[in-house]
């Protein structure tokens, strides 16, 4: 089962999109909801997503500024980076080569992987960096490419802490409140897909009319989606 957890994950929280192309990417399902033929069944979702993106759109207002922006890593998708990456490095590589509980485990993870993972966003990027370390001491375990891959996580990571606290100080928006603002619209969309593919799970194709990622990228992937029309 475990290996095919991740297709059980809300992908919206990985899309690689700046805040405007975000909007408009919740913006399109929401539209499309509205226009659908069965639009009555979906009011709820309607007005939950409506609800959400509202706030969203709120929460950065004068940020939404479009097409010129390149993709913009928000703190969501950088934790969501982090996490995943700590995942990988435990299963393919500290699981095979140590035993549970031995000095080499308690030094790279002192609480355990969801003590890392878990570590708030005060703490995160120094329980992140105290991993590194340990991932250093031990190239014959871990390879310099997966060890500078970490340090780019890491980095981006770093970078979108630090537009969050900069956005806080300029327009007085909480570093939870950009986080949730996104994440709050992600769920919503999450949940209109799920409630679609309840609708047509016998034609679950039909589902794809209602999202458009064209402008999307996943993150790990430097491959676009094709653009997904709107229902007919």
């Amino acid at each position: 089962m475990a290996k095919y957890e991740s297709r059980f994950d809300n992908f919206f929280l990985n899309l690689r999109l700046n805040r405007a192309q975000f909007g408009d990417m919740a913006g399109f399902t929401l539209q499309a909801l509205r226009q659908s033929p069965d639009a009555g069944r979906y009011d709820e979702l309607i007005k939950a997503l409506d609800a959400a993106l509202t706030a969203y759109a709120a929460a950065h207002s004068g940020q939404l500024s479009g097409e010129g922006q390149g993709a913009t890593l928000t703190v969501a998708q950088a934790l969501q980076d982090f996490k995943a990456y700590v995942k990988r490095v435990e299963r393919k590589h500290v699981t095979p080569a140590y035993d549970e509980g031995s000095a080499d485990v308690r030094a790279i993870f002192p609480k355990g992987r969801s003590g890392l993972t878990g570590s708030s966003q005060a703490l995160v990027l120094d329980n992140f960096t105290a991993f590194l370390s340990a991932l250093d001491a031990r190239p014959a375990t871990f390879p310099a490419a997966l060890r500078q891959e970490g340090r780019t996580v890491h980095q981006a990571l770093a970078g979108a802490l630090r537009r969050a606290d900069q956005a806080e100080s300029a327009a007085s928006t909480t570093r939870t409140d950009l986080h949730d603002g996104r994440e709050a619209t992600c769920r919503q969309l999450f949940r209109s897909y799920a409630q679609l593919l309840l609708t047509h799970y016998e034609q679950p194709q039909r589902v794809a009319a209602y999202f458009d990622l064209s402008k999307a990228q996943v993150a790990g992937s430097k491959k676009k989606t094709p653009t997904i029309p709107l229902p007919k």
